[in-house]
């Protein structure tokens, strides 16, 4: 994006020549500067969400239907437009659209007059010279659009979050951001697997940009103004949402409605995950699992990376029964263990592979122009370059047959899929649905992962199943969980996977986790204990790298520092788990930027090396190695207990607190009530019927907690001294629970609980 839009081919959108009221819109068409005529669609959906679409002249004013949308129409509400000789507005909820007729610019406000998104039409030099592209378009030398854009106000005191996830620090303001999948091979900076066309203001709206095609995005960066949103992508309309909170929640909340929430992940997924590249046979599989279970280092799922398919032959679903022997026999004997296997595979099959002519008679391969096959060679270490063809999941004979590949491996007992790559598909591919690979590019995650869980709920065992994905786009929320690929052993590669994590969150995925110790090369122990500390308080927690990532090998002090996390983390899911509820009700993530849930205090909006994990807890990660204190800010409006120590601190303040290598600094919220089952060796081997509660109560002497888990739920309040306890719908109404007070010393009160009851504590 040039600071000075002055190519000759750009048309900008200048006056309003007429409009109609449609059943659901309203349809303007605007003169643009070229004298072309464009139509603008304004859509109440909501009484908080307006859709907004520039149509350039020769377009389809039908909306393109992409996967992001969760609903093929969408709703609307009622609306009323009114007119004067220079404005039009179409008021509608909690909203008010304010149209200049000439030259064209869009105000949003809300119900009480305040402005909550206008395009920036202003944003001139002393010559009248613009420069930022207000919506508008060009055409190519062939007449055809391409590309669109527009420019948005950036308050001086605006603060930016999403995009997806951008290994850099969270605030985009000052930032440029191309949207544009890509297999960032450990860099740390803005490419990512994971872009996301969203973003949240803290003046209250968010932002979604409606497309699968490549956008550009610079706010304020400085190159064209401080004060200017410009976005510019390649589709030939300008799609976009904006989102009305004010609350941030209520934003992600709203664009979760639209792009879809996920399903609550199976129970034994929130353990603790143990990888490698790679396990080479079921004999190294066994070892591990002997080994953490003699060392009592709880462990729940184990990942196969390649070498579970033969040699060469990597992505074709087929075991290699020369390593890997009687994969259904020891896939139930694990099971029996308290492990399940989770199976790397990409989304292509080796030319070589019985699989790839399969595939070709099920028309199940991306196409080059002429109708041949699309060969791609994937770069994947210790295996021989070999041509694959691309999985094509837009032929639904293809899609069918890969299907019935998963639910074979499902059948045989398997319960998690690696869903590797998925951003390295060509522009120039032609799929069976018409598009090109510059407009499937990006939205490949979506049909990759939504094919295996269309298997899944086709499987016999549907809410028993889950992928670890590495790309996605809008709307990948709905297939979790997601990791961040693969990182550098380091301590900036750890803050800048922190990052990634979290503006992943505040674009709306709730299930993320990452490679502990990172993934290429050797780590070192303070490396692997600092980054295990906050990977076990993560939405989910895996270890992983080229070389051994097993706690017990990486040195005494790793061991034991790595035991007191894992055991904190299996006594942590009930917690976990009711948020994975809250999440497929709500789509707030697990791991939240301290801005998400405190928007209000501007001490936050800058806060990035700290999290909230649910609205409880708050976890500063060391990130630095030598450290052995940490800054930490505590958000105002509340208070906050350290979890380890038990010191109550006020609110709205800085405090530095003692950080040795064996500690992660750990805070509670007032006013929670923090439930803890007991340690397990994997989850579920104990069962449900012991909680440990501990009541953390705030200034009034109040707490409470909602504990979610399958068919239902169970309410904690304790105030004025009576722990009030109230289940609700299928869920164990008998329990052993152990009651303790936050911070103070002493053995737990317990008691044997049937059903609702009030208890004098």
């Amino acid at each position: 994006m040039s600071p000075w839009p002055t190519d000759s081919d750009m048309q900008f959108l200048e006056e309003v020549r007429g409009y109609r009221v449609e059943e659901d819109r309203v349809l303007f068409r605007v003169q643009t500067t070229k004298m072309e005529e464009a139509m603008v669609a304004i859509a109440p959906i909501s009484p908080y969400v307006v859709r907004i679409t520039m149509f350039p002249q020769s377009v389809s004013l039908t909306p393109r239907p992409t996967p992001c949308l969760v609903r093929k129409k969408l709703p609307s509400v009622p609306f009323e437009v009114k007119e004067t000789d220079t404005v039009i507005h179409v008021a509608f909820g909690e909203l008010l659209c304010e149209i200049n007729r000439k030259p064209w610019e869009l105000v949003i406000r809300n119900k009480a007059g305040r402005i909550v998104c206008r395009e920036h039409r202003g944003d001139t030099n002393l010559r009248g010279w613009r420069r930022a592209t207000w919506l508008g378009y060009k055409r190519n030398n062939k007449g055809e659009i391409e590309r669109t854009y527009d420019a948005f106000f950036l308050a001086a005191d605006e603060h930016l979050y999403g995009l997806g996830e951008k290994f850099l620090p969270l605030d985009r303001r000052g930032q440029r951001i191309e949207s544009w999948n890509f297999n960032t091979w450990g860099a740390t900076n803005e490419r990512a697997y994971k872009n996301i066309p969203f973003f949240i203001s803290t003046k209250g709206y968010g932002f979604f940009l409606n497309t699968t095609f490549k956008v550009n995005w610079d706010f304020g960066s400085g190159t064209t103004t401080a004060l200017s949103t410009q976005v510019e992508t390649e589709d030939d309309r300008f799609d976009f949402f904006v989102i009305y909170g004010p609350e941030m929640p209520k934003i992600i909340e709203r664009y979760t409605e639209l792009t879809g929430r996920p399903p609550v992940p199976p129970r034994w997924s929130f353990g603790y995950w143990q990888s490698k590249y790679g396990y080479t046979s079921w004999d190294e599989v066994w070892d591990v699992v002997k080994r953490a279970r003699e060392l009592k280092i709880p462990l729940d799922v184990i990942h196969l990376d390649p070498y579970w398919q033969r040699e060469g032959m990597y992505a074709d679903l087929i075991w290699d029964e020369t390593r890997f022997p009687n994969p259904v026999e020891n896939l139930a004997k694990l099971k029996e263990a308290g492990v399940r296997i989770c199976l790397w595979l990409q989304p292509w099959i080796p030319e070589q592979s019985e699989m790839f002519k399969e595939g070709l008679a099920a028309d199940a391969f991306a196409k080059r122009k002429d109708g041949e096959v699309y060969f791609y060679t994937p770069t994947i270490p210790g295996n021989p370059p070999n041509r694959c063809g691309i999985i094509d999941f837009t032929s639904p004979t293809g899609r069918e047959w890969y299907i019935s590949k998963i639910l074979k491996l499902i059948e045989q007992g398997v319960s998690a899929f690696k869903t590797d790559f998925g951003e390295a598909i060509p522009e120039d591919a032609v799929f069976a649905n018409g598009m090109l690979g510059k407009e499937l590019h990006n939205m490949y995650p979506l049909l990759y992962l939504g094919t295996f869980y269309e298997a899944f709920h086709r499987s016999n065992r549907p809410g028993d199943l889950v992928c670890w994905g590495r790309s996605g786009w809008a709307g990948i929320q709905r297939y979790p969980v997601l990791w961040s690929g693969d990182m550098l052993c380091n301590f900036p590669s750890m803050v800048c996977t922190l990052w990634g994590g979290l503006s992943l969150s505040i674009s709306g995925v709730a299930f993320w986790s990452h490679d502990i110790g990172g993934f290429m090369g050797e780590t070192n122990p303070e490396l692997y204990i600092r980054w295990a500390q906050w990977g076990l308080l993560s939405s989910h927690s895996r270890s992983h790298g080229t070389h051994a990532r097993e706690p017990w090998t990486q040195g005494e002090m790793a061991l034991r520092v790595f035991k007191r996390y894992d055991e904190l983390r299996h006594r942590l899911v009930p917690y976990l788990y009711s948020y994975a509820h809250v999440a497929h009700r709500t789509g707030l993530p697990l791991m939240r930027p301290l801005v998400l849930e405190y928007q209000n205090d501007p001490n936050c909006y800058g806060v990035d090396l700290q999290y909230l994990l649910g609205a409880e807890l708050l976890v500063a990660p060391v990130v630095e190695a030598g450290v052995t204190e940490r800054q930490v800010y505590l958000p105002s409006r509340t208070c906050w207990y350290d979890f380890w120590k038990g010191t109550e601190y006020n609110g709205g303040q800085w405090v530095t607190v003692p950080a040795p290598l064996e500690i992660v600094p750990l805070f509670v919220r007032s006013g929670s009530i923090l439930p803890l089952g007991p340690v397990e060796q994997y989850v579920g081997e104990k069962g449900r019927r012991e909680l440990h509660l501990v009541i953390y109560p705030d200034r009034q002497e109040r707490a409470e907690f909602t504990l979610y888990e399958e068919g239902g739920s169970t309410l904690y309040t304790y105030a004025g001294g009576v722990l009030s306890i109230t289940p609700s719908g299928n869920v164990p109404k008998e329990r052993t629970y152990y009651i303790s007070f936050g911070g103070v010393d002493g053995e737990p009160i317990r008691l044997e609980v049937r059903g609702s009851q009030e208890i004098k504590l």
